[in-house]
């Protein structure tokens, strides 16, 4: 029983902190920033474009951006709200910049393929790792050019078969005939005298 009461004794002295020994670090207490987030202000999801070039901005919350850092090993958790942004259309890399509104211009010879395309702006550390989880936003944009008319087309890109383009040709040729009656009208108009 003497043993037990000096071994009891002994616990606090145990864990006492000493002098040259090393202590656990005190848990974090510090408030939770809220997690960053990205988001696309243009274009809009299902905004259809013709081509390039393409106009971006989006907004970023709770994370500040600067210039990508290229040999920067270790993202510190002090820096851990800075990063910057990379721009990807169909996963193909485009920017890696801190601007949030950026313009994709044509490449040179090549046009922006017709159909889906898929924007993306993730948010990454400065020196270019990805956040777990990652922090992104996508947005679905459709290249479609307007129909080049055809010699079977009107004017405003009407098919017409060949009958319908003649009637439409005796139109126009009438309704000619009818503006010259007019301004011959009114040309006599202002040579007769009022009564």
């Amino acid at each position: 029983m003497k043993r037990l009461l000096v071994a009891l004794a002994m616990v606090p002295v145990l864990l006492a902190p000493q002098s040259g020994c090393a202590q656990a670090p005190a848990k974090d207490t510090s408030p939770q920033q809220p997690a960053p987030t990205i988001e696309f202000l243009s274009p809009h999801a299902n905004d259809k474009i013709s081509d390039y070039p393409i106009y971006i901005e989006t907004k970023v919350n709770n994370c500040s951006l600067a210039v990508p850092v290229q040999y920067w090993s270790q993202v510190e958790r002090a820096y851990g709200n800075i990063g910057h942004i990379h721009y990807t259309l169909d996963d193909a890399p485009i920017f890696a910049t801190r601007s949030t509104k950026v313009v994709m211009t044509k490449p040179t010879g090549k046009s922006l393929p017709i159909g889906k395309h898929i924007l993306r702006a993730e948010l990454v550390y400065i020196n270019h790792a990805n956040r777990n989880p990652r922090i992104f936003a996508e947005v679905p944009i459709y290249c479609e050019r307007p129909q080049q008319k055809t010699a079977s087309e009107s004017s405003d890109g009407i098919p017409m078969d060949d009958r319908t383009r003649q009637e439409l040709k005796e139109l126009e040729k009438k309704l000619t005939q009818v503006q010259q009656e007019l301004s011959q009208l009114k040309a006599h108009a202002r040579d007769v005298p009022n009564p």
